[in-house]
Parts: C-alpha cells; sequence; structure tokens
C-alpha cells in the first residue's frame, strides 16, 4: 500500500533524512553541526505530518500497512524536527517540541521524546513560558505548552504534580482575565479568540485527567479532544485544529503505555 503524498514527496524524503542523519551523526559525536537546509528539513516534516493526518494513525482498525506507513512518517517527522532550531519566542518554541513529541509518540519513539525533552531541560532550553502573561490568550497558550511537554517528559511525579498546578491556577485565573481579554477585539476577532480559548480549555482538562493517571477515562478524554476540535475548526485554527487531532490519536498511546 502507499500514499499519494508520501509517494509524491519520496525523493524530497530521502534527501531530508540523509541530512538529518548527518546532523544527528554530528550532534552524537559532539561534533559542531554542518549547515542544514532548514527549508528542505522543515517543508519535509510538514509533507509527513500532513500524511500522519490523513493516515489516522490511531486507528485500531487501520490496516496493518497503513498504520505502518503512518507509523514510518511520524518517525520521519520527529527525526527531522528534533533537529531542526526552534523559535526564540517561547510560546512558538512550546508549539515545535510538543508537534515534534506527539509525531514521535505516533512513530513509537515516545521514549526518545522524553529523553530529548530531558536534556533540553538539563541544558537550560527549555522554554521559558510566560505563564503568568497579563494576556489572557497568552498565558493560557503558555500554560498549554508547558503542561502537556510536562506530561511527555515526565521527568519524575513532580511534573505530573505540576501539570495539575498549572490547570488549577488557569482554572482560578479565568474570571478575573477572560472578560477583558475578548473586550480588547472587536466583535469577529472576539469570537475567534473565544472558540481557541474553548479549544484550550478542552485541551488543559485532558491533560488535567492523564495527569491522574487516569487511564479508564477514555470516553472522557475523546470528548475533550473532540470539542477542542470542533472549536478550532468552527474558528478556522487550522494549526490548532491539527495539533489536536495528533494529539489525540498520542494519548490513546499513552494510556495504553505511559511514557
Amino acid at each position: 500500500m502507499s500514499h499519494w503524498l508520501l509517494d509524491a514527496i519520496a525523493d524530497r524524503r530521502i534527501l531530508a533524512l540523509r541530512e538529518a542523519d548527518q546532523g544527528h551523526r554530528h550532534q552524537e559525536a559532539g561534533r559542531e553541526a554542518p549547515a542544514l537546509d532548514e527549508d528542505l528539513l522543515r517543508d519535509t516534516a510538514c509533507m509527513l505530518e500532513i500524511a500522519v493526518l490523513d493516515l489516522g494513525a490511531d486507528s485500531l482498525c487501520d490496516p496493518p500497512d497503513q498504520a505502518e506507513l503512518s507509523r514510518q512518517a511520524a518517525a520521519d517527522a520527529f527525526r527531522i524536527l528534533c533537529l531542526l532550531p526552534f523559535p526564540a519566542d517561547p510560546i512558538l518554541a512550546g508549539r515545535h517540541l510538543l508537534r515534534a513529541s506527539v509525531l514521535a509518540v505516533l512513530g513509537d519513539r515516545g521514549a526518545s521524546a522524553t529523553r530529548w525533552l530531558r536534556t533540553l531541560d538539563e541544558s537550560g532550553q527549555w522554554p521559558a513560558m510566560p505563564l503568568e502573561s497579563v494576556s489572557w490568550g497568552e498565558r493560557c497558550q503558555a500554560t498549554l505548552m508547558e503542561i502537556w511537554l510536562r506530561l511527555v517528559r515526565q521527568r519524575d511525579r513532580s511534573d505530573r504534580d505540576a501539570v495539575l498546578e498549572r490547570v488549577a491556577a488557569l482554572r482560578s485565573a479565568q474570571g478575573a482575565f477572560e472578560r477583558d481579554y475578548l473586550r480588547t477585539f472587536p466583535a469577529m476577532e472576539a469570537r475567534t479568540r473565544a472558540l481557541e480559548l474553548i479549544g484550550i480549555y478542552h485541551l488543559a482538562k485532558a491533560a488535567e485527567i492523564l495527569a491522574h493517571d487516569s487511564a479508564q477515562a477514555r470516553p472522557l478524554l475523546d470528548s475533550h479532544f473532540d470539542r477542542a476540535v470542533d472549536a478550532f475548526d468552527a474558528a478556522q485554527l487550522v494549526e490548532w485544529g491539527s495539533m489536536t487531532r495528533l494529539l489525540g490519536r498520542a494519548c490513546a498511546r499513552f494510556s495504553v503505555s505511559p511514557i
């Protein structure tokens, strides 16, 4: 079995993985990485991610060859993304790290993602999220990146405790910040931002459920992911929608084999 997008980028994928492998070899040897074709790597990772979304890597009833195509595409995307420099902006950096980590889980490389995130933390490269930002939208996004990255990293029990604390802090501050935040936008933009917040709240609740080790709560988790997708789709927030779909699929694996 093949996939039309994977067939279309086959040559580009080979070149990108060859370049990524060279970069990883230099890293593992402790040598300075050679100059990389970052455009090639980013574009290829993006196409691989789209293929994973289309193939539906989470479905237990997928044909085995389709599931394997998706697994390989996700693993290759992670191998590329974890080599690329991430943005200086902490929220954008968090999105990059989470995107790569979720693809790692879908590519059966969850343990590699955990080691990668722990190494970033130990080397002082963990993004400093604006968790106390006066902008409610920024604070919500920062909290969401922080808690999901901690669920993947799981340095120790403190990461799960921090997830619960961060979600509780967000919930307690909601009343003080949310209304004023939405009032700063014109009507149509306020609608988009409100839908974005709804999606973020559902993802935060899903993280809270996982942090409680609620492996038996899969239907509840699914409902939060479904509602988040609905909100992001209604707001036409494509990047959020794609991330949420992949995150929901990855969580099915979290509950079977916790990272």
